[in-house]
This record gives structure tokens, sequence and C-alpha cells, in this order.
């Protein structure tokens, strides 16, 4: 993860920031540096990385209620109930 990290390193200008985002990842409770929208997306795409079986339009509903623009083509698919 170190090696992927450097271009947020790069790209994010606040240190304190950066540190509490790799540190919670690390961890993978990105809970402790994400919120809302953010959060739901990185939380969906777990769930649809790890276990694409799993996922169910309350998820999708999860991810709407956040504010993620959900369409056909950024999801991909609508899952079943």
């Amino acid at each position: 993860m170190t090696h992927h990290f450097a271009n947020v390193r790069r790209l994010l200008q606040d240190e304190a920031r950066r540190v509490k985002i790799f540190e919670a990842l690390r961890r993978v409770r990105p809970q402790e540096a994400f919120a809302g929208k953010e959060l739901a997306l990185l939380q969906y795409t777990e769930k649809l990385t790890r276990d694409p079986a799993s996922v169910r339009r309350a998820d999708i509903e999860c991810l709407r209620k956040s504010g993620a623009d959900v369409g056909e083509d950024t999801i991909g698919f609508y899952p079943p109930g």
C-alpha cells in the first residue's frame, strides 16, 4: 500500500490528513478518515471487490442516500433484491 500511496502524498498537500487516511486504510477502518458519500463509496467498493455476489439493491440505495451518482454506467449492474 505504501507504494500506491505515493501519489496521494504528492496530490494531497495536507500531511495530517494524508497520515489519517493512510492509517485508516491500513487498519481497514475507512470510517476513521471518511464520512458521507466518500465512505459509502469506499464501503461499496470493498464489498463489490471482496464478495460481488453479496451486493444487493440495499447497497445501491445506501449509495443514493449518500449522494453518490449511481447511474447504470457508474455501478455497472443492478443486483437482485
